[in-house]
């Protein structure tokens, strides 16, 4: 959408290396001051400036009168001063690129306020995003003074808000292209999410030039509700660690299911195919494993047993179990007078399978014990060849019995 948007700006050529192409004097921080003032100055519908600093004041917008290195004569001046049209209202903004001397920004505000003592003045510092804890530290010292803070990438989304308006004159438009993508190559550091880089720092810079290209919903039909949003922001500061969470939680729920069927080996007649493994179906989670062996007339059989998510409408984990012959599932049903037994159906097959809740101790021999004798009365002559009587679930068979 963008790349259709600036074609008659940038014809095909939407994508030029911003590394080494310097169409802007940068290379001091009065340069960056310089290219800012004349955008703010000679914008004809002032929507820049009001993305930048709407959130401050209330005024008209379009093309203030803009003086730079204000008070002249003063060893302290501000680096932009901006004088709004309906009078009486002046923005002073303090530029920082790669100076984080803070303490000279109140006392050039003071300077400013006695300069023009009959001004509402706004007060603002334009940082890059890694100054913010620096400012926040030195700011609660001068409360005095209010002085609004503006970061680097809210001047790159007001120009990308501006561009997609489209109500600049070209010359406008173009030079505000240059000065955004100067912004956001060399003071954010951003680059294209190629799907080659790494998932983890491709999420990071997706949602980074989420925030930057996003325009009105209107316009830009983006799918990006305020949660949603917020959603993936903290989710890119927490994904390393989240991550790391779930790996190590899948790790130990394998072992947990596979030393509890281990450590009972009078449950089965033939080996476990498999390692427990996990896999998912749209929300739904399972760690399943398979116990294998051949019927009296060779063919095969299985049993089917694991711990399921959101499976079953049920909001809590279940352990399950279900009975094959050959590649068709076995239809069961819970023991009558067994009520907290359920079964579901999965996958639109012809065969279902068996559940209990998930104690919260995760002692897991008992309910598979359960589920296993269940499947032993409802089927028992498939089911004989995998699974055998365990003395450990005598009560447990008794009650279904019963």
């Amino acid at each position: 959408m963008w790349r259709l948007k600036l074609r008659p700006l940038c014809g095909d050529s939407y994508e030029p290396d911003w590394q080494r192409f310097r169409p802007l004097r940068l290379s001091r921080e009065v340069d960056w001051s310089d290219w800012l003032a004349w955008l703010l100055g000679t914008s004809a519908t002032g929507h820049f400036a009001e993305t930048i600093f709407g959130a401050f004041l209330n005024c008209n917008f379009i093309s203030p009168k803009t003086e730079r290195e204000e008070p002249k004569g003063q060893d302290r001046r501000a680096d932009i001063v901006l004088q709004w049209k309906n009078g009486g209202q002046c923005t002073s903004v303090e530029v920082k690129v790669d100076d984080d001397n803070f303490e000279k920004t109140f006392e050039t505000c003071g300077i400013l306020e006695r300069w023009k003592p009959g001004v509402r003045w706004t007060h603002t510092i334009l940082l890059p995003e890694g100054a913010k804890d620096a400012w926040n530290a030195t700011f609660p010292h001068r409360a005095s003074i209010r002085v609004g803070m503006i970061l680097w990438r809210d001047v790159a989304h007001g120009l990308r808000h501006s561009l997609w308006e489209g109500q600049e004159p070209v010359i406008w438009q173009a030079w505000a292209l240059a000065f955004c993508r100067s912004v956001e190559v060399r003071l954010l550091g951003l680059s294209l999410p190629l799907p080659s880089n790494d998932g983890f720092q491709q999420l990071v810079m997706a949602a980074r030039w989420n925030e930057i290209l996003e325009t009105s919903e209107a316009e830009s039909n983006k799918d990006m509700k305020p949660e949603k949003k917020a959603f993936l922001q903290e989710g890119v500061q927490l994904y390393a660690e989240a991550k790391d969470i779930v790996e190590t939680f899948e790790t130990q729920m394998v072992c947990l299911l596979k030393d509890t069927i281990d450590g009972q080996p009078s449950w089965m007649q033939g080996p476990i195919a498999d390692k427990p493994k996990f896999c998912s179906t749209g929300e739904q989670r399972w760690l399943y494993t398979t116990i294998k062996g051949k019927c009296p007339l060779g063919k095969e059989a299985s049993v089917e047993c694991g711990i399921a998510w959101n499976v079953a409408r049920q909001n809590n984990p279940i352990i399950y179990a279900g009975l094959w012959r050959e590649n068709r599932q076995q239809r069961l049903s819970p023991p009558e007078g067994n009520e907290s037994m359920g079964s579901f159906e999965h996958g639109g097959r012809d065969g279902s399978y068996l559940y209990l809740p998930i104690p919260s101790s995760l002692e897991l021999e008992e309910p598979l014990n359960s589920l296993f004798d269940a499947i032993l009365k409802r089927e028992p002559k498939i089911a004989s060849v995998l699974l055998k009587s365990d003395p450990n679930a005598q009560d447990n068979r008794r009650t279904c019995e019963e």
